[in-house]
C-alpha cells in the first residue's frame, strides 16, 4: 500500500489502497502513523519498516473499441507527425507540408494564374527563399497535392483495418509507423485515462 502523507504535528495520516483479493473490491484506509524521515511520500524502507505492503495494481486489460480507439488516436499523431517532415520536390529541394502551407501554396497558384506571373518567390524546409518559374511552381503545387492525397489515403486505408478488426490482436496489428510523443499524450484504458510517458493514472475527461 502507498499513499501521500500529510503532518499532523508530529505524527503523519496516511492514506492507503488495498484490494480485496477475493471480492476483487479496491478500498481506502486513513492510519496514524510516527513521524518519518520524508514529509511527503512513504519510501520502501519506511513501509517495510512499519510492516504495510506495497499495493501493487491489477493488470487491467483493454476492450476491443479501447484498443480500436487509441489506434486511430495513434494513426491520426502519425500522419500529422509525417506532414510536418516536409516534402521532397521534383526540384530537389524540401518544402513544408502541414496544413497551412498546402492552403499557401495553393493561394501561390491562384495568384500566378490570376496575375499572369511569370515567376514566384518560395521559402523551402530550411528557410531558404528560391525563385522558380510559373511552370516549376505549378509542377510543385501538383506534385504536392499528389502526396498530401497519397498520406490521406494511406491513413484512411490502416483506419479501415482499425475498424473492421474483430479481436484485440488484430487492431494492434495495424501499423503505419511508431508514432513520436513530444508532450505526455493520454489513451484509454478500460475507462481510465493514462499518461503513456509518466504511466500515471489520470481523472477521466475528454479524450
Amino acid at each position: 500500500m502507498m499513499g501521500q502523507l500529510v503532518m499532523v504535528q508530529e505524527e503523519y495520516i496516511v492514506k492507503m489502497t488495498y484490494i480485496n483479493t477475493e471480492t476483487e473490491e479496491i478500498g481506502t484506509l486513513y492510519q496514524l502513523l510516527p513521524k518519518v524521515s520524508s514529509p511527503i511520500k512513504l519510501s520502501d524502507e519506511e513501509l517495510l519498516a512499519l510492516n504495510i505492503e506495497k499495493y501493487v495494481a491489477p493488470e487491467v486489460m483493454p476492450t476491443l473499441d479501447e484498443v480500436k480507439e487509441n489506434k486511430l488516436k495513434e494513426l491520426k499523431v502519425v500522419h500529422q507527425q509525417i506532414k510536418t517532415e516536409g516534402f521532397i520536390t521534383s526540384l530537389g529541394f524540401k518544402i513544408d507540408c502541414e496544413d497551412k502551407n498546402v492552403n499557401d501554396f495553393a493561394n501561390g497558384k491562384q495568384l500566378l494564374d490570376v496575375a499572369g506571373l511569370d515567376s514566384i518567390n518560395v521559402v523551402d524546409y530550411d528557410n531558404v527563399t528560391r525563385e522558380l518559374t510559373a511552370e516549376q511552381y505549378t509542377n510543385m503545387v501538383v506534385e504536392l497535392g499528389a502526396y498530401m492525397m497519397q498520406l490521406l489515403m494511406e491513413k484512411q486505408t490502416l483506419r479501415d483495418l482499425v475498424n473492421e478488426a474483430t479481436t484485440i490482436e488484430e487492431a494492434k496489428d495495424v501499423y503505419w509507423r511508431t508514432p513520436i510523443y513530444e508532450d505526455e499524450q493520454e489513451i484509454i484504458i478500460s475507462g481510465y485515462e493514462y499518461n503513456t510517458i509518466l504511466g500515471r493514472q489520470l481523472n477521466n475527461g475528454n479524450n
